[in-house]
């Protein structure tokens, strides 16, 4: 698996999906998809695997909800957004020729994905095969996951028990953690409201368990923010080619060789996942907190435990180490 742009050759233009946010709550069954100018921007992002027969092209937003045609007319078809468990027959495709400049065959039919325009907002269809350089697509591998200078790094394989990591190894960990969130747009007392969550959840330590090696079911949880189950870390981590399986002898591969690589992966993972939209706490919506500056730390480390952790637990631990972070950064 890998996350790609899809690039219109007649326009320098990229798939779109219309009317989007970040997070992909707004994604549903029948959503235009459409030319726009190339921002990088998620909407923008596809996940595909590496073959190039019968492979479904779904949305970085939204894995499940692909590229899909729908058959308004029997001579051109409106490509669309829409879940493709059930609906393979529309949503498989073929990848003809090399993908710096290929055509994108429906793989039941000889119709093939076409920009009607060159302009921002052009409608995309399915028609049948043509030269016309509107029908031809580059799909530009990109990485989601931003890499840091080398540096120290702490990942331990293990459970509460047997992963905790020491003071000082928080402290480093906790100083890349804060300088990436920081240049994320969070606020000194947003980024240490999350280090409060992630101390008390995994004790900043992005290799450890809930339970040793259990992927899914109950107890899963898995790194810095004990996501659960650990396959909603794991199964993202193979879509966008970090990790070559969803397994636990993957991911502690990582934890014990490239402990830095596997904690840029989850800080990546969380900016991705942590786009609330503002219905579970007095409509205290993602953009606010990470600009947040009137609130109080210890208050900011509960807003985020009620919009993204949803632990229901320990809130006085998450509220002493958000306030012990917010000091130890402001010395």
């Amino acid at each position: 698996m890998a996350v790609y742009e899809i690039i219109n050759l007649a326009s320098q233009k990229a798939l779109n999906i219309a009317g989007s946010n970040l997070k992909g709550t707004s994604l549903y069954d029948g959503q235009k998809i459409t030319l726009w100018s190339r921002s990088g921007s998620n909407e923008q992002l596809w996940v595909l695997g590496s073959g190039d027969k019968q492979v479904p092209i779904g949305s970085y937003l939204r894995k499940a909800m692909g590229l899909n045609a729908y058959h308004g007319s029997k001579t051109k078809y409106t490509c669309t957004l829409h879940a493709i468990a059930g609906n393979e027959v529309d949503a498989e495709v073929d990848i003809v020729g090399p993908r710096s400049k290929c055509q994108i065959k429906l793989h039941s039919e000889n119709m093939y994905l076409t920009a009607d325009g060159t302009a921002d907002g052009s409608s995309i269809s399915w028609t049948p095969k043509s030269s016309s350089m509107n029908q031809f697509w580059k799909l530009q591998e990109k990485s989601v996951i931003s890499f840091g200078a080398s540096t120290t790094i702490y990942a331990k394989v293990g459970n509460a028990k047997t992963g905790a990591l020491t003071k000082a190894q928080m402290e480093t960990n906790a100083k890349y953690i804060y300088k990436f969130l920081t240049g994320q747009g969070f606020t000194k007392k947003a980024a240490c409201a999350a280090l409060g969550n992630f101390q008390t959840e995994s004790t900043l330590n992005p290799g450890i368990w809930q339970t040793l090696n259990r992927i899914s079911g109950k107890d899963s949880g898995y790194g810095l923010a004990q996501w659960t189950p650990a396959t909603s870390f794991l199964n993202w981590a193979v879509d966008v080619g970090f990790l070559s399986s969803a397994t636990a002898t993957a991911v502690n591969s990582k934890a014990e060789k490239e402990p830095q690589k596997l904690l840029d992966a989850e800080l990546a993972h969380l900016i991705w996942s942590a786009k609330w939209t503002g219905d579970n706490f007095n409509s205290y919506k993602y953009s606010d907190f990470i600009a947040a500056t009137k609130e109080s730390v210890e208050d900011l480390a509960v807003i985020f435990e009620s919009n993204y952790e949803r632990a229901g637990q320990m809130l006085e631990d998450r509220k002493k180490h958000a306030k012990e972070w917010y000091d130890y950064f402001s010395k």
